[in-house]
């Protein structure tokens, strides 16, 4: 357990390119892949690919064993699975780019934090506020191209990555351009917090809730890349949802949260778990331009207690079902 009751400094070398695209097919058995970008990429570096087509488990990480002149890149094994990679996208019309080849996210960094070596127990990192007597501690972190593998604790909910009750004074936490994979639970929680900015980042293998918010304010999830949520109904017995994103706030409003332009591809149930929204937020929507893929459903939608509720620009493929709107009392 490590407690940030001020402010956390970690500056790690990200890559030039954190997330990219095939650019080619690749079947299942290939060694060798293409990819839109690599810049910075280097052999020993390990990547992970997500999954294509209805089958949400179809995911798998590999590592760089050689760099080609062709720009292609040789696996250290054989693909398990088929990854689609056409060029161009599937529609792009006038709502917007729907964009279905198989995201690619690089996971190394030079900065890394790994568990000790007791199996199942990870570690987790708060950013803690609190009020000490008359001063308030309000817990910050600035990190960037950091690599935290194997965070948060087997069989609880406890998170890799916490923030809890930091939600006054003029500190901006900002998160980009880590990774997070193969998380014991939860990746990311956010409770009760402001002023944070996390983009893009990339999430790889969790359970439950690769990444969970509650009561949050002022707060920016863009860009990011959610591969691979597992179900473990032992975590939260008697809860159904599983998803990359649940955003466990009964409103949002458009001038305080952004959640934009994220990727979720992979996920026995459910992708992005968030709220509707009021009428009057319908174009300027705080939950838009995300695309689910590989789910069972893609945007499960909440009530959120309005007289008129909306939800626009969302974006799905090879779901079983797009979009649901749920009832209040949805878990």
């Amino acid at each position: 357990m490590l407690v940030v009751t001020g402010i956390l400094n970690l500056h790690g070398k990200a890559p030039g390119t954190t997330t990219t695209t095939l650019s080619a097919t690749a079947a299942a058995g290939a060694t060798t892949i293409s990819v839109t970008s690599s810049t910075d990429w280097a052999v020993g570096d390990e990547i992970v690919l997500s999954p294509s087509f209805s089958t949400g488990t179809e995911y798998e990480s590999k590592t760089i064993s050689a760099i080609n002149s062709d720009g292609t890149l040789t696996l250290d094994s054989a693909l398990s699975y088929t990854h689609y990679g056409a060029n161009g996208v599937t529609i792009n019309n006038n709502y917007g780019k729907l964009d279905t080849r198989t995201r690619v996210g690089h996971l190394t960094r030079n900065i890394k934090i790994i568990p000790g070596s007791d199996s199942g127990w990870g570690y987790s990192i708060h950013v803690y506020g609190f009020l000490d007597g008359e001063i308030l501690r309000v817990g910050a972190a600035k990190v960037s191209g950091v690599e935290f593998y194997k965070g948060g604790q087997y069989d609880s909910m406890k998170y890799g990555l916490v923030f809890l009750n930091s939600n006054s004074g003029n500190y901006t936490s900002v998160l980009s351009d880590n990774s997070f994979h193969n998380c014991q639970a939860g990746c990311l929680y956010i409770k009760n917090s402001h002023n944070i900015s996390l983009t893009n980042n990339i999430f790889y293998k969790g359970y439950q809730y690769l990444v969970q918010t509650n009561t949050i304010q002022y707060v920016t999830f863009d860009s990011n890349l959610m591969i691979g949520v597992m179900e473990k109904y032992t975590l939260l017995p008697g809860y159904e949802l599983v998803a990359c994103i649940f955003v466990e706030t009964s409103v949002l409003s458009s001038q305080k949260v952004s959640i934009k332009e994220n990727y979720c591809i992979g996920s026995p149930r459910h992708g992005f778990a968030v709220p509707l929204q009021a009428c009057g937020d319908f174009e300027a929507n705080p939950v838009a331009n995300n695309t689910a893929g590989s789910c069972d459903i893609g945007h499960i939608l909440n009530t959120n207690g309005a007289q008129c509720q909306s939800f626009s620009y969302a974006k799905a493929f090879a779901c079983n079902i797009g979009q649901i709107c749920g009832s209040p009392g949805i878990k």
